[in-house]
């Protein structure tokens, strides 16, 4: 296993202690997917008449982007052991916050499925 050690630090520490970084999936539970993107949702509202969905979530400014530049239509919400396929998603709302964070309200329609 290698690890990366910064050439000012080379030499000036032990390098046997230090602990290898393991790959960790992301959690895929109550988030927003679509195309490689996957952004924790804040809020959900659901509206099981119409099939509506509107829920808002934290992003930086590539998922924006890539919202804006793509044709979604393969996303899903993704709960513990269910999904709802999202279609015709609309963002509704952009909130800036500090830097590149930005706060999405988005709106979909959407039918249940089984993982």
């Amino acid at each position: 296993m290698s690890f990366f050690v910064s050439k000012d630090l080379e030499g000036k520490i032990d390098e046997s202690c230090l602990v290898p970084h393991e790959e960790t999936p992301l959690s895929q539970e109550f988030v927003f997917k679509f195309d490689n993107n996957i952004c924790d949702l804040i809020e959900i509202d659901l509206n099981d008449v119409v099939k509506v969905i509107n829920f808002s979530f934290e992003s930086n400014i590539h998922v924006l982007d890539n919202l804006f530049s793509n044709n979604i239509d393969k996303a899903k919400i993704i709960f513990k052991n269910t999904y709802l396929d999202l279609t015709q998603v609309k963002i509704e709302k952009i909130f800036k916050r500090e830097s590149d964070i930005y706060i999405l309200e988005v709106s979909a329609n959407y039918h249940r499925g089984n993982t």
